[in-house]
């Protein structure tokens, strides 16, 4: 192996190690798979028409493995077959959809999958429509096997919806090694002194098609960003061209991403371009409106006449002509028999590199698979951790003591102002004129309280106002709630609920929650009381999501404040908003029971575990409202 080329302090042990997405890896790991998936490739080339005298034959004699494909496959299946085979496996179960299986009889993925690990496979490849099924798979497995004592198989993803496709990037991205880095035999190829600082960099990868859904090319971009001088292009029209957040989360990432029109532009801007890959993509029909696919009907496909107009065409009978530039054309396959992106008659041309490209598939496979299953041996001990997943930290930060600021006149000015409404002056009329006509003003007072209950809003605001806490009574008050959101918060905290029951005091708990009121730094506010009810600081940490105002939570104890908090962002979300892609397999629709579990990204966003989506924080509100 060249060694020269990987950092060897970022590389983390693979043995017993899912391969879920590519941005698991380190950009010292991708190589060290691709020089495993070389040496790979050249004993087998080596030894092709005899593979029993592969160094790599039958050492995994003992090992079992398995695939559970619930969409059709070709190359992602078989390429897994026959890596599994070369390495000696035993490959019992080979499942190329979900036909026949009990997934018609609403079986759920989880306990399908699952079977596998009762019946002591090693390795599961999965492909899935849902977007992030193999890390729900992956995770299901891990906890069940460890309850029932079973065989925990790594899970290998193969495909999950338009998410991510890490075995395919990896085999394309050992097609580029081998092309413009290292050849088989580990000597440096085109550029002269290949080092760790300029190995896999300077590649300019134009992704021409769909790259709206199609997964390859995203794993294709996540995987050259973790390299230097980068650039993806995007070639095609804007219906079926990358979403722009992902543009920027590739962007933040490191990688230059253009946005060209079509194709004879890609053609002259490669020509500037020293390790130029033209890498077409299938426009997905099963996954784009029928009116989408065709609008876009050849409108990224490539033919002799294009090169030739570009000036790059080099037919096969001109072989004693070598032009100075050849851009590859490479494409993950399949291609539509009638609307090919490639047109046949450049397959029997140097440019045509699908064949080369397919045939990494079992070398780097073989290397995936024997590295996380432990048949290949490395004196690697550095354990693997999910990054995402962060130790415990601080909820909530203490504030200095004080009293609890009821602004009073601005309760005042706020309730004046609700009895200003058309409702409020009916009453405020029908009642102040009747203790002006002589009736009891006491009477008419509880008449007029009672008239009030039936306007929620004032009879809030009025209760608010007569809410003190005094000697022997407990409590909780929230502050600063941005204006609007009592009602909300009120309900994710079950305070509702609490009402009428004994408190902490022994007194009945009432709850008081309130908008409109005046703030000095936010203009409006919300305010919630709670009489009998000492709410823990940590029951804010979610709530905090849903407010754009700093909450106060302040505690009373016999009348007295005693402790006051501010909560702090959570690092990670669980069960509290539903995934907003509507293909995630968290989303309820599913019924897979995947918990909805999200981590901080940056700032004020959180990505969902399972399919990677981008929530803001000021979307939780909506998402929570419409469930989801």
């Amino acid at each position: 192996m060249r060694a020269d080329l990987i950092d060897m302090d970022h590389v983390r042990s693979f043995a017993g190690r899912d391969l879920l997405r590519v941005t698991d890896l380190t950009r010292d790991e991708v190589i060290y798979l691709l020089e495993v998936g070389r040496v790979i490739a050249h004993d087998t080339r080596q030894n092709r028409d005899d593979l029993s005298k592969s160094r790599f034959n039958n050492i995994g004699a003992g090992k079992r493995g398995a695939t559970a494909f619930f969409e059709p496959s070709t190359r992602t299946h078989d390429s897994s077959v026959v890596a599994m085979t070369n390495l000696g496996m035993c490959v019992p179960v080979k499942r190329r959809s979900s036909e026949g299986t009990s997934q018609k009889k609403s079986e759920s993925l989880a306990q399908d999958l699952f079977m596998y690990a009762t019946y002591g496979a090693h390795v599961i490849v999965m492909r899935h429509p849902c977007e992030g099924a193999p890390q729900w798979a992956a995770d299901y497995v891990t906890k069940m096997s460890r309850v029932h004592d079973k065989t925990r198989p790594v899970i290998i993803n193969g495909g999950d919806g338009a998410h991510c496709h890490p075995t395919q990037a990896l085999l394309d991205a050992l097609a580029y090694y081998l092309m413009y880095f290292v050849d088989e035999n580990g000597e440096d190829v085109h550029l002269k002194g290949v080092t760790k600082d300029n190995v896999m960099s300077g590649i300019t990868l134009y992704g021409i098609g769909d790259s709206l859904k199609g997964r390859t090319i995203k794993d294709n971009a996540r995987l050259l960003s973790k390299f230097d001088d980068n650039e993806l292009v995007l070639v095609g029209p804007a219906e079926i061209r990358m979403r722009q957040n992902d543009i920027k989360v590739l962007e933040h990432s490191g990688l230059k991403v253009t946005v060209l029109e079509d194709i004879p532009a890609a053609l002259e801007h490669a020509r500037q371009k020293q390790m130029p890959i033209f890498y077409f993509l299938r426009v997905q029909e099963e996954r784009l409106d029928p009116r989408i696919v065709q609008s876009v009907r050849g409108k990224v496909s490539i033919n002799q006449k294009m090169l030739a107009e570009a000036g790059l065409l080099v037919y096969p009978e001109d072989s004693g002509k070598r032009f100075k530039r050849r851009i590859p054309l490479f494409h993950p396959l399949p291609m539509h028999k009638k609307h090919r992106e490639i047109h046949p008659s450049l397959e029997a041309t140097p440019y045509f590199k699908c064949f080369d490209e397919a045939e990494m598939g079992p070398y780097i496979r073989s290397a995936i698979i024997g590295l996380t299953t432990g048949i290949l041996k490395t004196s690697i001990t550095r354990p693997y951790a999910d990054s995402r997943i962060k130790a415990d930290y601080p909820r909530y930060k203490r504030l200095k003591l004080g009293s609890v600021g009821d602004n009073g006149p601005g309760i005042f000015r706020a309730l004046l102002k609700s009895v200003q409404s058309d409702e409020g002056q009916a009453l405020f009329r029908n009642f102040t004129g009747l203790v002006r006509n002589g009736e009891d003003a006491d009477t008419v007072f509880r008449d007029f309280l009672f008239e009030l209950g039936k306007e929620r809003d004032l009879w809030e605001r009025y209760r608010h106002i007569t809410f003190r806490f005094v000697n022997d009574e407990d409590g909780t008050v929230i502050d600063h709630i941005e204006n609007g959101l009592t009602g909300l918060i009120k309900f994710q905290l079950g305070l509702s609920e609490l009402v009428g029951k004994r408190g902490s005091d022994n007194k009945s708990i009432i709850v008081s929650a309130v908008d409109g009121l005046e703030s000095s730094k936010y203009g409006f506010k919300g305010v919630i009381k709670v009489r009998g009810y000492l709410l823990p600081p940590d029951a804010l940490h979610y709530c905090y999501l849903l407010s754009n105002t700093e909450l106060t939570l302040i505690q009373i104890k016999d009348g007295k404040v005693v402790d006051k908090f501010t909560p702090t962002l959570p690092e990670v979300i669980k069960d509290f908003i539903r995934c907003k892609n509507p293909l995630c397999i968290s989303r309820q629709e599913f019924s897979e029971s995947a918990p909805s579990i999200f981590y901080r990204d940056h700032g004020e966003s959180y990505r969902c575990r399972y399919c990677d989506i981008i929530v803001e924080r000021h979307e939780m509100r909506d998402l929570l409202i419409k469930g989801g």
